[in-house]
């Protein structure tokens, strides 16, 4: 979860609470993705494209 924040800029508390699930929305939204608020395996990847490449995982 923090790894997510992280990604997403916003606060790292390590929960999941509505900002986190807000900002999950719209990068969902961004990527055309079911927009549920949870972190899945394809929200997962789209975070991970919005990040600089020099911070990929690849």
């Amino acid at each position: 979860m923090r790894t997510a924040q992280r990604a997403l800029g916003i606060d790292v508390t390590g929960e999941m609470d509505t900002a986190t699930k807000s900002a999950l929305r719209g990068v969902q939204q961004l990527f055309r993705l079911p927009v549920t608020g949870v972190l899945d395996r394809a929200t997962a990847v789209a975070l991970d494209q919005l990040r600089h490449p020099s911070l990929r995982g690849d």
